[in-house]
């Protein structure tokens, strides 16, 4: 699946929002699941969202009643933006500055 050849992609990312078809009649002739591809959107820190509701979060329970009477749905993963690594900033310059 095209998300597990991202893996390394998405686990630098902030914030992505995924809009996605899963269809049982797709996905086993390519040797998945639907539950495969929704155990992997969770792994990978995906939570299911409202498209129609400013993004806002939704459980899996809603997801999968969702799936029973269509093929699409929207899931964002979202993390707080990384500390600053200071590690990489010039050091600081210390001691008295000359006067011109």
């Amino acid at each position: 699946m095209i998300l597990e050849g991202m893996r390394r992609s998405l686990t630098r990312a902030q914030d992505v929002i995924v809009f996605t078809e899963i269809d049982e009649n797709l996905l086993v002739p390519a040797g998945s699941s639907k539950e495969r591809y929704l155990a992997l959107l969770s792994e990978l820190g995906f939570t299911p969202v409202d498209l129609y509701n400013g993004l806002a979060k939704t459980d899996w329970k809603m997801v999968r009643q969702w799936l029973a009477r269509a093929h699409d749905y929207c899931f964002r993963l979202r993390r707080q933006p990384a500390a600053t690594d200071r590690s990489r900033e010039a050091p600081a310059i210390t001691g008295a500055v000359p006067s011109p």
